[in-house]
């Protein structure tokens, strides 16, 4: 009799674990994140742990600069202007978009048609904060160009107000801003060049010997620093727009396509080792049951979260293959 009572029990919780794997494959990534944070919080076997080391730099320094990002109009002509200044144009961020802006600096009858459609791969591909993570590799595999064009395109835009508007890196964004100023200040410059990422929470005397400076060219130097905007495009930012953050990104790599999950929010599911020992030294019945049951859940919601991962990886591969005539052409049409 206990065996043949057993087996309606098992067949139940098969049925509810193949139920949970097809739930968690159909979530998407927000959705996920959410169901992780309340199986931790209701499961003390599982634990969860988020990569959000590069962001948490950027948002404690963002923080430590302790400024709102401002709209700048003022716009230097280059040495390739023409021979009469432009004149700035005033624009609401509130009804211009980032890469419109960026645009109206640039006299696209100047560039040749190849530069014309890498400057628009790259204009969107541009975040929202006003960072370009696109290298110029990727330029020359997605838009079919050459090196010195995509070098030429990343420089121009480079140049553009905001200062530190497309840069590649928070400390680049920095950079730009501090090179823009009237007057250098070398030392501000070895400060975000060698150690920005402990100045939130380092003193002046050991940030001077870092630097090789004196206490009060590190204290003029942070100074300047909380004066600059880690986010130059953040002032035609949107809040009202809804942004779906992808479950899988697809980038050009020596001519073909690289796939990789962007899961790195949702986190990883690890078990507990307190809980484990905990369990193996139990001598309580009832607490045993309790922490039995509660491992057995913690595994199959990790079994079902790497196989969807498993699954999102080979389906996405599969689409990328398939589709590689749209993917290799993709910039082409845009930009036309």
């Amino acid at each position: 009799m206990y065996g043949l009572e057993q087996a309606p029990q098992q067949r139940q919780e098969l049925r509810q674990y193949q139920l949970q794997r097809l739930e968690i494959l159909a979530m998407s990534g927000d959705e996920l994140n959410d169901f992780l944070d309340q199986a931790e919080a209701e499961n003390p076997l599982i634990e969860v742990e988020r990569d959000r080391s590069e962001i948490e730099k950027e948002l404690s320094l963002a923080r430590w600069l302790d400024r709102q990002p401002s709209f700048e109009t003022s716009y230097k002509p280059s040495d390739t202007d023409g021979d009469e200044p432009m004149e700035p144009e005033i624009v609401d961020p509130q009804e211009t978009t980032l890469e419109q802006y960026l645009r109206l600096q640039i006299d696209f009858s100047q560039l040749s048609y190849a530069r014309n459609r890498m400057i628009s791969f790259l204009l969107g591909s541009l975040e929202d904060n006003g960072r370009l993570l696109v290298t110029s590799e990727q330029a020359v595999s997605c838009c079919r160009g050459t090196a010195a064009d995509a070098d030429f395109c990343l420089e121009l835009l480079r140049k553009l107000e905001p200062a530190g508007v497309c840069a590649g890196s928070l400390e680049e964004c920095l950079l730009a801003q501090l090179r823009a100023l009237p007057k250098r200040d070398p030392v501000a410059e070895r400060l975000v060049e060698t150690c920005l990422a402990s100045v939130a929470g380092s003193s002046v005397n050991r940030l001077a010997r870092k630097c090789a400076a004196k206490d009060f060219q590190i204290e003029a130097a942070l100074e300047l620093l909380r004066g600059l905007d880690p986010f130059p495009g953040s002032s035609f930012y949107r809040p009202s727009q809804v942004y779906v953050i992808p479950d899988v990104l697809a980038s050009p790599s020596d001519g073909g396509w690289t796939v990789q999950l962007c899961d790195k929010w949702s986190g990883s599911v690890h078990l507990s080792q307190y809980y484990i020992q905990l369990l193996r030294n139990s001598s309580d019945k009832e607490n045993t049951a309790y922490l039995y049951d509660r491992l057995r859940q913690a595994k199959a919601l990790m079994t079902a979260i790497e196989q969807r991962r498993s699954t999102l990886l080979r389906l996405s591969e599969f689409i990328v293959e398939h589709q590689k005539d749209f993917f290799g052409n993709a910039a082409v049409r845009c930009s036309r």
